[in-house]
């Protein structure tokens, strides 16, 4: 498992499975998309207002139990203050009109 964070728009990436195609982008909530492989199972997270909470979330439902183990909001705060950073809630918004985009929809969230 390979985790990355972007300390400028705060946005987590996690890479579960290396040299696997991703068959589909899902939508778990608008501000996470969850990478599937041929057999359905989640092989990427991108979120782009990262939490524990959410990702127990998405350990339950596609059977990653290693997920449990990682503790976002404890790593985060280690990290610093990206939210508080110039250009944070637009680069939120951009990152969800892009995901969006993937999907063939022009409706964005209120960040």
């Amino acid at each position: 498992m390979i985790l990355s964070y972007d300390g400028h728009t705060g946005i987590v990436y996690i890479l579960m499975a290396e040299a696997v195609s991703i068959r589909k982008t899902v939508e778990f909530d608008p501000y996470t998309i969850i990478e599937l492989g041929a057999n359905g199972q989640a092989v990427g997270i991108e979120m782009i207002k990262p939490s524990t909470a959410i990702l127990n979330r998405i350990a339950k439902k596609y059977d990653r139990w290693e997920l449990g183990r990682v503790h976002l909001d404890k790593l985060l705060k280690s990290l610093g203050p990206a939210r508080k950073m110039p250009g944070f809630k637009a680069a939120v918004k951009e990152a969800v009109a892009y995901a969006r985009s993937l999907k063939g929809e022009d409706e964005t969230y209120p960040v």
